[in-house]
């Protein structure tokens, strides 16, 4: 990607396909206010930071792909800084080999408001424990676990217990 991406600040959607072998994100990332859509967002020890994605705002649509060997702990670190807005609809997280997600995938701070998260993709985190407080949110549509080994095997039928409200569970 160019390096003065940043300087698109009208740019409402970065959509990629078929760019398996981006690494990383060039810094500026963060100036796009507008920014609606990022279907791919490299996370990784250089480049743009994560932490950026925090104040867009108006995305409705955010995938995250970690390095699948990264076991850094600044990645980790950044990731529990995010917190995308309560607007977010769709979020997608690849690849985190943490243990468990930030704590604000609890969602503690959006007492009150309401999470618009419609759609949440979780795939191949591999060394994940626990799931998030997906019960908060309230107008989950579609759950995709894929690819990954839950420490409890009586954890998925409590979830979807605890989740009969949403459309579909995959």
């Amino acid at each position: 990607l160019p390096n003065g991406i940043g300087n698109l600040v009208n740019l409402r959607q970065l959509e990629f396909e078929g760019c398996s072998r981006l690494e990383c994100f060039p810094r500026g990332i963060g100036k796009l206010k507008d920014l609606e859509t990022l279907t791919k967002f490299v996370v990784s020890g250089e480049g743009s930071d994560i932490g950026e994605l925090k104040d867009l705002n108006n995305l409705r649509d955010l995938t995250l792909i970690f390095n699948d060997d990264d076991d850094d702990e600044a990645v980790k670190s950044a990731f529990e800084l995010l917190e995308p807005h309560s607007n977010l609809e769709k979020l997608e997280i690849d690849y985190y080999n943490g243990f468990k997600f930030p704590s604000w995938m609890e969602f503690p701070n959006w007492e009150g408001r309401s999470i618009m998260l419609r759609r949440l993709t979780i795939r191949s985190c591999k060394n994940l424990k626990v799931l998030p407080a997906l019960a908060r949110l309230e107008f989950l549509e579609c759950l995709e676990l894929a690819c990954f080994n839950f420490g409890s095997k009586d954890i998925s039928e409590k979830m979807i217990k605890d989740w009969a409200v949403m459309t579909s569970v995959s």
